[in-house]
């Protein structure tokens, strides 16, 4: 029996260890490289919500296209036309996510709270 990520769920043992590339084991890899996650448009893209790589239902791990990520991002409303737009773009979506934040309560909450039944 195999679990989602292809392995033999007998000798999974369901960390994250088991969903990463193991290059010295042969083993196919199933995460972004530290590299991958480190570019601009892949951290622009995740800031956005998007999956930037997938497992088929074969086990099959594909990374996101650059241009399709770009179209995507486009689609959104979102410029990754170039480097510059990219950090223009992402300081654009910190701002805007800054603002989104909560004040900090007014008042505590009272110290003897009824409790719920």
């Amino acid at each position: 029996m195999t679990d989602a990520y292809g392995n033999d769920a007998a000798t999974s043992t369901g960390t994250i260890a088991d969903t990463t590339n193991n290059a010295a084991s042969g083993a196919p890899q199933r995460a972004e490289s530290t590299e991958r996650l480190a570019r601009p448009l892949i951290k622009l893209a995740k800031a956005c919500g998007l999956a930037t790589s997938f497992i088929d239902q074969l086990g099959t791990y594909t990374e996101i296209s650059d241009a399709a990520l770009v179209a995507v991002l486009k689609a959104l409303d979102v410029d990754a036309s170039s480097d510059e737009a990219i950090v223009r773009s992402m300081t654009q979506l910190e701002v805007e996510n800054s603002k989104r934040l909560l004040p900090p309560p007014s008042s505590p909450p009272p110290a003897n709270r009824p409790a719920s039944p």
